[in-house]
Formats: structure tokens, C-alpha cells, sequence
């Protein structure tokens, strides 16, 4: 009996030429190194040793060699012992029950001079109060010199909604849960009920549930349905080779693709277009890889045009806004610029802007009351598909697992930056603000992208019970200027009071962060003492930790 070898760096089409009987096939698929070893009793066969030398297999070998290094250094499944023998154990750097902003140096417990105290919290709600009431009387002013219809009465322009909705993968199953809630709450819209919204926003996970939210609340079932139902298979497939990682993705999102064609009709594309002849307007946003810019799709414009393109068009679109870097294939646009052919890569909006802002559309016979409060007394709510800040959670100091931290980080703190933004906006303008995030205590998966039931269901339901609850609950503020026994709540000339909104549970109206107990303290030494905040209430900061045990170190 004689034992043969054959090794030679093939593509698939080419396994054919392993022609020796018995043979046996050990494939590295993702190299397609194929090692092919035979029992036979032919004396046919050949070992070229010259071979081994060539530099094509030389590459493959060191590959080969890198590839079994770099799992070797990998952890086995219990965490604590790799292959080269090193334990790896550390405190986690959160007690348990512990919030972030709770930790607070031993030596500033002592120091109660705060300068930034005074910018902070009750005082800037105090002048954003100020300012909301300064802009409804601005724009009682403004109607009351406008024309006046045929019956002899002022023009009184209505309170426009804007709903912005963020990305976050399977975090929007919250999203959805909330929008059908809402539409259960039993309250009108000027009384925190779901509104019909003017203007809606979308991006990523956003941009998936925008069309229905943008139709309103008769296709919650919809909502309902793809947030509830769907499993990983439905959305993509995971390319299982190596070669993935030379491809421009992991992962296939044809099953998404095939969900979202089945899902924009040409019925739907039809209502869309409607409610655009209406004045109602909604924007998909998506990164251009190519330009690294935001832009922003106008859906009702490009559903107007009625032709099997524009919807064929607004899938890809839709698909291409979903398109998370690396993880989904990007979708490509061919354009024209002066009669000259360009094609563009477009990925996941969220990576330019976690939310963006589009004002509602005025008609041209409405140009006499433009300007700076136009919006004053209108709504803009932020639905964020995820929580406001990310859990804590102990990190391996590996490459991966410190990039990873570092960009989910980045990606909680751009998302951030956009409240604030949308915040400040609706200070200057008097426009309300209201925002809504999974709650801090609610434990979740820390995957965006693992599409488990019962996690979308569990989210699905929390925000499902937030959202019937309603947004806000119409209410008078008392005036701090009022000289008058007792103080007068803010007024217009004619003495009638100004309706302000206070949020609802799970509701808030000012950007994470901005109260004075949710910032980070200052540090001047290592030692810390855990500073409570007045009755123990959990901020909409934390962690899941405070339902379980302390937070694991990150695989």
C-alpha cells in the first residue's frame, strides 16, 4: 500500500483534477487550499516536492499560519484561558446596582462649587420656558396682522408635527411599539395623542418603518408584523467563508431586500403620493460612501411620478439606508451630472447622522406669516431605536473588542449629539420637544443585528406600553416674572394662558444629559464613593445591570 499526496492552490471549478482514487478532500474554503491524500495500491502517483517552493503556495502557507495564530490567541468559551496559557481576569469597573454618573471622586464630595451648576438643569428648562412663551406671543402677533378670511377672521396657523426616527437595527422593534401604542392611547392629538405628522424622517431601521408611520396608524398590523415575526434568516445570510472578508460584506441582505419589495406596493406608493399632494412630507436619508455626506431622499416626490422605477427606486433606497458598512453589500445609484455617467455607493444613513430634521411644508399663500417662530407651539418628536446611553459592560483589551466599544460608543454619543441639536432648534424657534428611548432598566441584547424574537417582542411591548400612555399632557407654567399674588402662569396680551406639555412617562423634553445629576463629575484622584441622587431614582443613563448581576467582560 502506498500513500500519495497532491497539493495545489485550485479554485472550486478546478477540484476536477484531483483525479487519484480514494481521494480524500480537506478544503480551507476560504483560502481554497485543498490538500488531497490518497490510499491506493497504484503506484501512479508523484509527490513534486519543487512544488511546496512555489510562491503561490508559500503565500497560502503563511496565511494558513497567521489564520491558526489568530485563533490560537482567541479565548476558549469560558472566557479566561487562550491557547498560549494566559489567564485573563479583571474587576469589572461597575459595582453592582451602580449607576455610571453615580461614581463620583472622594475629593469633589467635599468641593460644592460647581461652575457649570447654573447652566445646567432647572435653570436652562427656566429659560426655554422663557423663550416658548416670547415666540407664541411673537406668533399671536403675527396671525393677528395677517389678511383675514371672508368671515372677518385672523389667520391662525396650525401646530405642525415632525416625527424623526433613528436607526438602530433590531432596536426598532421599540420604535414600533411605541407608534402603535400611541395610536391606542385614546387621547387626541393636542392632548398627547399620535397626530397625523406633517413631516417624517427616517433613517436605517428608521427608514424601514417610516413609510407606515408616515401613513398612519392603519398599518400598525405591519409595524407590528416586522418587528415581531421576523428572525435573522428573513433579513440576511451570512456569507460562511472567509473570502467574505475580501468581499465588500459579511453578510447577504437579499432576504430584506425580497421583505422590503413585498412590502412597498404600488399601493402603497400610490397613498404616499397622495398625502405628498397634501402638503405632508417624508425624507429617507442615506450616506453617500463616495462624497462621505449625508443625503436625503424626497420619498412623496419620487412616489408622485407613479411608475414602477420610483417604487423600484424607493426600495433600493430603503435598502440602501439599512445597509449597515461592512456587514450588508451598499447599493448602488447611477446617476447622471451634465449628461455624464457617475455611479455612487450609498450605505446606511446613520453613519453620517443618527437623526435628521426636515421642516413641514408651507404653501406659498402662507409666505405672510414666515419667519423665525413659524414653528412655535408645533411638535417634533425623536424616536430613538435604542437606549440614550449604551449599558456599561467590562471590554477585553483585544483589537476587535476595543473597536467595537469604541464605535458603538461613538455611534450612542452621535445619536446624542443630534438631540441636542433638534433641542436647541426647538428652543430658538418655540417649538415643543419631546423624545423617547428604551428605557435605561429595561434589560436588551447589546446586538443590533441579532434578530431574536423574543427580544423584538420584548422591546416591541415596552415601548408599546410607553406609547399609550401619550406623549405629553397640556398644562400651564407659572410665570417667574409674575409680580402678581399668587404668580400668574405665562399669558398672552389678551390674558389667556399659554399651554405648555409636560412629557408622559417614558417621555422627556430635554436631551440626555443636560440635567445637572445625569453629567459626568470630575475627577482628581482614584478614589471614588457612589453618590445617589435624590430618592434613588434611575435615570434614563444606566445600565441593565440593576435587574441582574454586575456586567460581564465583553467576549
Amino acid at each position: 500500500m502506498s500513500l500519495r499526496g497532491n497539493v495545489e492552490i485550485v479554485s472550486s471549478r478546478r477540484l476536477q483534477k484531483f483525479a487519484a482514487p480514494k481521494t480524500r478532500l480537506l478544503a480551507c474554503t476560504a483560502l481554497q487550499v485543498r490538500l488531497c491524500v490518497a490510499e491506493s495500491h497504484d503506484t501512479g502517483g508523484v509527490v513534486h516536492l519543487h512544488d511546496f517552493a512555489k510562491p503561490a503556495f508559500l503565500f497560502a502557507r503563511a496565511i494558513a499560519v497567521g489564520l491558526i495564530l489568530i485563533l490560537g490567541a482567541c479565548q476558549f468559551q469560558n472566557g479566561s484561558l487562550n491557547l498560549f496559557g494566559r489567564r485573563y481576569e479583571r474587576q469589572t469597573p461597575l459595582p453592582k446596582g451602580v449607576e455610571p454618573n453615580e461614581l463620583v471622586d472622594a475629593k469633589e464630595l467635599e468641593n460644592q462649587n460647581d461652575p457649570l451648576g447654573p447652566l445646567e438643569g432647572s435653570e436652562l428648562v427656566r429659560i426655554t420656558q422663557d423663550r416658548r412663551a416670547e415666540a407664541m406671543n411673537e406668533r399671536r402677533a403675527r396671525e393677528v396682522k395677517s389678511k383675514k378670511d371672508p368671515l372677518g377672521k385672523s389667520f391662525q396657523q396650525k401646530d405642525c408635527n415632525i416625527l424623526i426616527l433613528s436607526g438602530g437595527g433590531v432596536f426598532g422593534a421599540y420604535s414600533a411599539g411605541v407608534l402603535c401604542g400611541w395610536s391606542n392611547s385614546g387621547k387626541a392629538s393636542n392632548g398627547g395623542g399620535r397626530p397625523i405628522f406633517d413631516t417624517v424622517t427616517g433613517m436605517s431601521s428608521g427608514a424601514l418603518i417610516s413609510p407606515f408611520a408616515f401613513l398612519g396608524s392603519e398599518y400598525d398590523p405591519k409595524l407590528r408584523e416586522l418587528y415581531t415575526t421576523v428572525s435573522n434568516d428573513d433579513i440576511f445570510k451570512i456569507r460562511r467563508s472567509i473570502r467574505a472578508f475580501f468581499a465588500e460584506s459579511l453578510a447577504s441582505n437579499e432576504p430584506l431586500q425580497a421583505k422590503i419589495n413585498a412590502s412597498i406596493s404600488a399601493e402603497l406608493i400610490a397613498k404616499i403620493a397622495a398625502e405628498h399632494a397634501k402638503g405632508r412630507r417624508l425624507y429617507i436619508g442615506t450616506t453617500n460612501l463616495d462624497t462621505k455626506r449625508l443625503v436625503v431622499w424626497d420619498i412623496g416626490s419620487i412616489a408622485s411620478r407613479g411608475t414602477e422605477e420610483a417604487r423600484q427606486l424607493i426600495v433600493n433606497v430603503i435598502l440602501a439606508s439599512a445597509a449597515i458598512p461592512g456587514f450588508f453589500p451598499s447599493v448602488r445609484f447611477n446617476i447622471g451630472v451634465d449628461g455624464a455617467a457617475y455611479e455612487e455607493l450609498h450605505v446606511d444613513g446613520s453613519i453620517s447622522s443618527g437623526m435628521f430634521f426636515r421642516p413641514p411644508y408651507f404653501p406659498p399663500d402662507q409666505t405672510e406669516v414666515v419667519g423665525p417662530t413659524l414653528l412655535a407651539g408645533s411638535n417634533l418628536y425623536a424616536l430613538v431605536a435604542g437606549k440614550y446611553y449604551p449599558d456599561p459592560e467590562g471590554v477585553k483589551p483585544r483589537t476587535i473588542a476595543v473597536v467595537s466599544a469604541a464605535v458603538s460608543n461613538l455611534m450612542y454619543a452621535n445619536a446624542r449629539g443630534d438631540l441636542y441639536r433638534f433641542y436647541t432648534y426647538c428652543s430658538l424657534s418655540g417649538m415643543d420637544f419631546f423624545s423617547t428611548a428604551i428605557p435605561a432598566e429595561l434589560k436588551t441584547t447589546n446586538n443590533s443585528t441579532n434578530f431574536d424574537r423574543g427580544e423584538m417582542i420584548k422591546m416591541y411591548n415596552e415601548g408599546y406600553r410607553i406609547g399609550q400612555h401619550g406623549a405629553f399632557t397640556p398644562t400651564t407654567k407659572i410665570d417667574p416674572k409674575s409680580e402678581a399674588k399668587p404668580p400668574k402662569p405665562y399669558s398672552y396680551p389678551d390674558g389667556n394662558a399659554i399651554e405648555f406639555k409636560n412629557p408622559n412617562d417614558g417621555w422627556r423634553s430635554t436631551p440626555p444629559g443636560l440635567d445637572s445629576e445625569e453629567r459626568s463629575r470630575n475627577r482628581s484622584g482614584l478614589q471614588l464613593k457612589v453618590k445617589k441622587f435624590p430618592g434613588g431614582e434611575k435615570r434614563p443613563q444606566g445600565t441593565d445591570q440593576n435587574a441582574g448581576p454586575p456586567p460581564p467582560v465583553a467576549k
